[in-house]
């Protein structure tokens, strides 16, 4: 599965708990990839 994350999104999953979190948890461990775009990274 790919997921597009919003910067906040991303932030919130660092910091604090909850879905965000959950999602990168997923990330790591190879279950989704995120996908980003040249308007998110810069």
């Amino acid at each position: 599965m790919k997921i597009v994350l919003d910067t906040n999104v991303f932030i919130s999953g660092i910091f604090f708990g909850g879905p965000p979190s959950q999602i990168l948890k997923s990330w790591r461990q190879s279950k989704v990839r995120i996908v980003l775009t040249e308007q998110i990274i810069e």
